[in-house]
């Protein structure tokens, strides 16, 4: 809903609300997660191999999920496999589908291939019915030799080499659909893009930490100390390049002759101004920064170095949502007329309220929790049943 102030156009009102938010978190937290998998698989960073199948399993969870917001958006959702059947490349939605299949099924082959020794380990150890699940899920392939797992080694590089790429288009073409907006003035960022893959990194890394920090405290083990402080590093890196962008990008923007960028900016701050200054600036950007940095240069205890990680993830992840909310939200309180603004209040119920958007948000961790049941990415290996 929302409420005209000033003179403002007639038609004008916010046409992409709350699902529009959840569906680039989403991409992102898809593309981020897979960051991690690939620096073990493809790049042998040891250090994060105790979360590389986790994120693995998170990204597939998460890619899962990315469509379902634009499906409840629109008004005939069973029209969108029309663009499978009727394809053009000069649509930019049909595009983002063939990219966005692309990317789930090397998603899930490489799922397949990681997985497949335990696949096969507990289709030899179970019986009845989970017996008979694993050994649909081996596809009838049960040869787990030093030989077919060299085979394997190298499907997974290559899948990983493949989703590099595709995982860098993904995220940087859901930016390019909302910088190629210039109806919107928030939107018309060329850096978006970039802006987006380096926070959908950022964003993915932040909330591997969240979830494997919840993971081990539920099975009672400890987090590999290593681990948590390479993961902080990276965080931090990209966060810091996040940042640096997003500042260049301002002063790109702010500086420059586009009047209607600046009503636009000057509109969000009025409107919007305790998620965009407090939770996106401060808490989502600058807290996590100086929390970091503390713990990677101070000398402290494991444990509170994995806390501070922690609590510097989850500012992260508030900082993604929050950069989302605001730039698409916060992009359509400027009127076209630059002499008034609309008030966003988000109704609870709805296809568009906050009750729809929070349970298509969860469906990804409610996968993530069945898959993780299926296929433990910590899970020692079991003995044949006799």
């Amino acid at each position: 809903m929302g409420q005209l102030f000033g003179f403002v156009f007639p038609d004008e009102r916010i046409y992409w609300q709350i699902p529009i938010v959840v569906y680039p978190f989403l991409t992102c937290i898809a593309t981020g997660t897979f960051f991690l998998s690939t620096l073990d698989h493809l790049f042998k960073n040891k250090a994060l191999k105790p979360v590389s199948n986790f994120a693995l399993l998170a990204s597939m969870a998460f890619v899962s999920f990315a469509s379902l917001p634009l499906l409840v958006h629109l008004g005939h959702p069973e029209r969108a496999f029309n663009i499978m059947f009727t394809p053009s490349i000069r649509s930019a939605m049909a595009t983002f589908g063939y990219i966005y299949g692309f990317y789930l099924g090397l998603v899930l082959l490489e799922v397949w291939f990681v997985f497949r020794p335990q696949i096969v380990e507990f289709a030899l150890a179970s019986k009845g019915v989970k017996r008979a699940f694993y050994s649909i899920l081996t596809l009838g392939v049960r040869e787990v030799t030093p030989g077919a797992s060299r085979i394997d080694h190298g499907i997974i590089k290559l899948i990983a080499f493949l989703r590099v790429p595709t995982a860098c288009v993904l995220s940087g073409y859901v930016g390019l659909i909302f910088g190629t907006l210039d109806a919107v003035p928030l939107w018309s960022w060329r850096l978006m893009p970039l802006i987006f893959l380096l926070s959908a990194v950022a964003g993915g890394i932040g909330l591997i930490t969240v979830l494997y920090a919840v993971a081990m405290k539920g099975k009672g083990w400890k987090l590999d100390a290593r681990c948590v402080r390479s993961m902080a590093a990276y965080l931090l890196a990209f966060l810091l390049l996040t940042g640096l962008v997003q500042f260049i990008n301002f002063l790109r923007s702010n500086y420059g002759d586009n009047p209607d960028w600046q009503f636009a900016f000057q509109t969000l701050k009025s409107e919007f101004g305790f998620s965009f200054i407090g939770l996106q600036l401060i808490a989502g950007w600058v807290a996590p920064v100086v929390l970091l940095l503390a713990l990677l240069l101070m000398k402290m205890k494991d444990g509170l170095r994995s806390a501070l990680a922690v609590t510097s993830s989850i500012l992260v992840v508030v900082h993604l949502f929050t950069f989302l909310w605001n730039l698409v939200i916060g992009g359509q309180l400027a009127s076209r007329t630059l002499r008034g603004s609309l008030s966003f209040q988000p109704e609870l119920l709805g296809k568009e309220g906050i009750l729809v958007s929070a349970v298509i948000a969860i469906c990804p961790l409610v996968l993530l929790f069945i898959l993780t049941k299926i296929l433990p990415p910590y899970q020692k290996k079991v003995e044949a049943a006799g």
